[in-house]
C-alpha cells in the first residue's frame, strides 16, 4: 500500500490551489442580485474584470496558479515516477 507523502500532499495542494483561489474572489457574491453588483453567472470574466481590491488580487492569483500548475506538476510527477521506477528495479534484480 502506498503512503500518502509529503510530495502527494504538495500536488494536492497545488492542484486545489486555483479553485480555492476562485472561491475567495467570489466569496460572499452569490446572494447578492445580479442587478446590484453581485455575481454574475451569465459572464463570469466580465464579472470578475471589473472587481478591484481584494476579489481582483484573488482572481488574479487564481489564474496565475492555474498557469503554473503545469510547471509545478510535471517536474514532481516526473520525480515520483522515476523513484519508484527505480524502487521497481531494485526490486526486481534482487528477486531474480
Amino acid at each position: 500500500m502506498t503512503r500518502f507523502t509529503i510530495a502527494y500532499w504538495i500536488l494536492l495542494f497545488s492542484a486545489l490551489l486555483p479553485i480555492v483561489c476562485a472561491g475567495i474572489a467570489k466569496w460572499g457574491m452569490f446572494s447578492i442580485s445580479r442587478k446590484q453588483g453581485g455575481y454574475d453567472n451569465h459572464s463570469p470574466r466580465e464579472w470578475l474584470a471589473k472587481q478591484g481590491g481584494w476579489r481582483g488580487r484573488a482572481n488574479a492569483a487564481q489564474a496565475n496558479t492555474f498557469e503554473a500548475l503545469p510547471f509545478s506538476l510535471l517536474p514532481s510527477l516526473q520525480r515520483i515516477s522515476s523513484a519508484r521506477l527505480k524502487h521497481a528495479w531494485i526490486y526486481c534484480v534482487s528477486r531474480g
